[in-house]
């Protein structure tokens, strides 16, 4: 088959079997990427903001298939924008941004950054 000697075949059908392993086993969305710094739970004009930019980004995604907006003024400036594939049906994507929401606000909870990413957003 190869002229390869035997251990040499071994060591690439092990090194095969071992990428197809990692690739079976890989985490499932959504994926998130959350910073490191952390912002005052006090400050109610970030929340405020927050959430506003949020329902928006939530309520604009029954009509478009990307949005970025933005809320607040200096330091308590948010941005936020969501992108949903081509193909996916418009309640799909509505579905997937108000789970990406729900998803920001539980695993990038208290985070000044954060980026999330689904199965269709």
């Amino acid at each position: 088959m190869f002229p390869f000697p035997k251990t040499m075949k071994m060591l690439l059908l092990y090194s095969f079997f071992s990428a197809l392993h990692h690739f079976v086993h890989a985490k499932a969305p959504p994926y998130e990427l959350c910073s490191n710094t952390t912002i005052s739970t006090t400050n109610s004009i970030f929340d405020y903001n927050l959430e506003k930019l949020l329902d928006s980004l939530s309520s604009n995604a029954s009509v478009s298939k990307f949005y970025t907006t933005k809320m607040g003024n200096d330091q308590d400036r948010l941005f936020g924008l969501f992108l949903c594939y081509n193909f996916v049906e418009t309640q799909k994507c509505e579905n997937c941004i108000a789970s990406a929401i729900q998803d920001i606000k539980n695993r990038c909870e208290n985070r000044n950054e954060a980026v999330m990413w689904e199965e269709n957003c």
